[in-house]
C-alpha cells in the first residue's frame, strides 16, 4: 500500500481484515466482491466460515454465497484473503448482514 511514499507498507498477512461491532447473536451475512478496473480473485471468510473464492474478470462483480454466523464477542469479522502471487486485486465493495432473531 502507498508504494513509493513515505507511508509505504507491506501486509505480513496473506489476508485483510474487518471487524464491525455487534450485539452477540446469530447473523446472515454476505458481500459484493470484485473490481473496476482490474482482474481479481478474491477469497472470502465471515467469522471463519469460509463463502467464497473465485477470480472474476475486470469490471465484473459477484455476491458471495449467504452464510449464517454466530457471534459471541462482539465483533462480526470479515476475512478477504489476496492472490498470494500478487498478480491480481482483491475487490471488496458492499457488506450486507442482518441479525436473526
Amino acid at each position: 500500500m502507498f508504494d513509493g511514499t513515505p507511508a509505504r507498507y507491506t501486509n505480513p498477512d496473506d489476508y485483510y481484515e474487518y471487524r464491525l461491532n455487534v450485539r452477540n447473536g446469530t447473523y446472515r451475512i454476505r458481500a459484493k466482491v470484485g473490481d473496476f478496473y482490474l482482474t481479481s480473485w478474491q477469497k472470502v471468510e465471515f467469522e471463519g466460515v469460509h463463502a467464497y473464492e473465485k477470480s472474476l474478470d475486470q469490471g465484473k462483480f459477484d455476491w458471495t454465497t449467504e452464510c449464517v454466523v454466530i457471534v459471541s464477542d462482539g465483533t462480526l469479522s470479515i476475512k478477504i484473503y489476496i492472490d498470494q502471487d500478487n498478480t491480481r486485486v482483491a475487490g471488496l465493495s458492499e457488506i450486507v448482514f442482518q441479525q436473526v432473531f
